[in-house]
């Protein structure tokens, strides 16, 4: 799973639960958070978790709201909250670099408009 490799390089602090689309769960981060925070993250469709780890800043808001996701043990701020609180200095998390390359790399062509 793709996103197990973004999870895994971003929470470090607190607990996160994820369940995917068949009911298996892995954890990340702190197996006893000392602020206690631990949200549980459930994924209700099985494209849910590649496209979270493609792109999380899109996929997040259009995965919760269209009912893919959803997250116990707390509300969606929580979630917000423990996300940032684990995320580096400039907000990246793992594979990020890639997408970014892949971006610079084609944009080029995907703003392409020949007057013809």
């Amino acid at each position: 799973m793709l996103l197990d490799i973004v999870l895994k390089g971003v929470f470090k602090k607190g607990r996160l639960t994820l369940i995917d689309h068949k009911g298996r769960a892995r954890h990340y981060g702190e197996a006893n958070p000392a602020d206690g925070r631990h949200i549980t993250l459930r994924l209700h469709s099985a494209s849910a978790d590649r496209r979270l780890a493609l792109n999380p800043n899109l996929a997040l808001g259009e995965l919760y709201m269209n009912g893919e996701i959803s997250i116990e043990g707390g509300s969606i701020y929580d979630f917000l909250a423990l996300g940032v609180s684990n995320l580096g200095p400039y907000g990246k998390v793992p594979l990020s670099g890639l997408r970014n390359a892949y971006e610079c790399t084609f944009r080029l062509w995907h703003q392409f408009n020949a007057e013809s």
